[in-house]
């Protein structure tokens, strides 16, 4: 869930796309619940290469709420198989973060 995060979104993307470049792993996807943001333009931030067909951004009004935010995004995740993490858009990410999260989930 986000609200005006412009920089951290942006911050969350060029570490996911080091990541991903590094490893060669594309087998994810993310999901954005954001809440009228006023700072950043979301669908053109992730209209990268690598995250054009990878991303959803749930739009929601109203106060931001963390959990109304991750109760509609969890919504989006198309299969009861696939592997769900939460990540906070600040944090530096390990480049085998995506390997590290399969390792514990299975």
């Amino acid at each position: 869930p986000v609200k005006d995060q412009g920089r951290w979104v942006y911050h969350f993307i060029n570490e996911l796309t080091v990541a991903s470049l590094l490893t060669g792993d594309k087998n994810f996807h993310v999901i954005v619940a954001e809440f009228e943001s006023e700072d950043i333009d979301l669908g053109k931030a992730f209209d990268t290469s690598l995250l054009h067909s990878r991303h959803t951004i749930v739009s929601l009004k109203g106060r931001f709420s963390r959990t109304i935010g991750l109760s509609k995004a969890v919504e989006r995740v198309p299969s009861e198989h696939d592997i769900l993490f939460l990540f906070d858009l600040h944090i530096d990410q390990p480049v085998d973060i995506m390997d590290s999260v399969r390792k514990v989930s299975w």
